[in-house]
């Protein structure tokens, strides 16, 4: 994205406890042109969609939200429900080691704009990414 003559690199908030997989991914995602904002716990995260949606032209607001079910409790569907309370347009992509039926139906019904199974694959989750929040080069 740009603005004016500067380029703006689509922001992320990678909302994940498992440090190891938060870092890889969020340095990948860094590789690919994004802004991350990383987060480890449910406090954080929710901290910053209170930032996100407090101002429709904050320029910390992500692009995208990636958010772990458990954090370690199950805070991912009350973080999808507060971000779609106030915002229905920021892609949001719910991570589980816990992808029961269930859980993928609610988190639909909640507004998520995917739900991803983990272990998975680290390029599948990029091009995921990359489809709902493309980056464009200048």
């Amino acid at each position: 994205m740009l603005t004016g003559d500067v380029e703006v690199r689509p922001k992320i908030l990678l909302a994940e406890d498992h440090l190891a997989f938060r870092s890889l991914l969020a340095e990948q995602l860094r590789a690919e042109g994004y802004d991350v904002i990383e987060v480890s716990d449910q406090d954080g995260l929710f901290s910053e969609i209170a930032r996100a949606t407090s101002d429709e032209d904050n320029p910390r607001a992500p692009d995208l939200i990636m958010a772990d079910l458990r954090l370690p409790a199950e805070v991912g569907f009350e973080a999808l429900a507060r971000l779609r309370a106030v915002d229905r347009r920021t892609p949001f992509v719910l991570l589980t080691s816990f992808g029961d039926d269930r859980t993928r139906r609610l988190a639909m019904e909640l507004g998520a704009d995917a739900v991803v199974d983990k272990p998975t694959s680290l390029l599948a989750l990029i091009a995921l990414v990359k489809r709902l929040v493309p980056v464009v080069l200048v």
